[in-house]
């Protein structure tokens, strides 16, 4: 039996922002947009080889959930196995997102770092064959 990364589920402090982060920022494709009948939202992103699902929940009123209430801060760490670390920068407007620039990481990786709206960490990795 072997296991596979099916999605994300991320709970995101400011919806909004974290949507446009992830489909107007990294380009990811919006998959579904559903809105659920309790005002939540669910959105479905693919950035190719890998899905995120993003739950808005409605943070006023009886239905307000705890979630909505959380540290910005995920604790997450996103890796990504990219083919151009270089290529993939470029396609990313500057901003505060950006935590690192493509470099070399101590295993000899080329990589880069942002972090979306909820401080969610996400590191691109040009995995390159070791010899």
């Amino acid at each position: 039996m072997m296991d596979r990364f099916d999605y994300l589920d991320i709970t995101p402090a400011d919806f909004n922002k974290t949507l446009a982060f992830y489909r107007d920022l990294l380009c990811w494709q919006v998959l579904t947009d559903e809105m659920a009948a309790n005002s939540s939202r669910k959105v479905m992103l693919s950035g190719g080889g890998i899905r995120i699902l993003l739950r808005g929940f409605k943070t006023v009123g009886p239905h307000a959930t705890p979630s909505t209430e959380r540290s910005r801060r995920s604790g997450l760490t996103l890796h990504l196995d990219i083919h151009d670390a270089h290529k993939r920068f470029a396609q990313i407007p500057s901003g505060e997102h950006i935590i690192k620039s493509p470099n070399l990481n101590e295993s000899g990786e080329l990589h880069f770092v942002l972090s979306d709206p909820d401080g969610t960490t996400l590191v691109f990795n040009e995995l390159r064959q070791r010899s």
